[in-house]
């Protein structure tokens, strides 16, 4: 299971950002991934300010469990495995971190959402541009995650210059969006 530190920027935009964005930063073609949620009936994951995925992209599937550090840091955990339901999480290792992260009850499928997902790579970060799609709905993301230490906000700031936005805070991750279009309460400061 490999484990790292995710720090991260994002804020939702129109379409005419979004395609302000695509011309100024023209990123690689963009590929589709599909984002399986999932937690407890109690909702623990969510609660704590974390979250619970398995990613497919190109017929494979990736689990990913996100904890929360402080606003803009998750420390997040990625593995393969061979399947998109909640039966992937029977595997010995998984049981495992999901116990010493205080998961102990059964998890089941909470959302789902599917990622159109360009990507422009800097020496410093990974600038993704998004089209989420869930519930019949559709928003427009971009996210700057860092790969190496800098000044990311200035970096991220100067990007949003281009469209007339100023970076106050993250916007609600995609797993709370999708359950608030869905019906379901989620905290905004759960993970994705």
């Amino acid at each position: 299971m490999k484990e790292h530190i995710e720090k991260e920027y994002k804020v939702l935009l129109n379409q005419e950002q979004f395609d302000v964005l695509i011309e100024l930063l023209r990123p690689e073609p963009a590929f589709c991934q599909m984002n399986r949620y999932f937690d407890t009936a109690e909702r623990y994951l969510q609660k704590h300010g974390g979250a619970l995925r398995i990613r497919e992209k190109n017929g494979q599937f990736l689990f990913t469990l996100k904890v929360r550090k402080n606003a803009d840091t998750l420390l997040e955990y990625e593995g393969p495995v061979n399947r998109c339901d909640a039966s992937a999480f029977e595997q010995a290792d998984i049981q495992e971190l999901l116990h010493a992260h205080g998961v102990c009850q059964p998890l089941q499928q909470i959302a789902e959402l599917t990622t159109w997902r360009a990507m422009h790579i800097t020496d410093h970060a990974e600038i993704c541009l998004d089209i989420n799609q869930y519930q019949g709905h559709t928003d427009y993301e971009i996210e700057y995650e860092y790969t190496q230490p800098h000044d990311g906000r200035t970096c991220f700031q100067s990007i949003l210059d281009h469209v007339h936005i100023t970076y106050e805070t993250n916007c609600a991750s995609k797993i709370a969006r999708a359950m608030a279009v869905s019906g379901g309460a989620a905290d905004d400061r759960s993970a994705e």
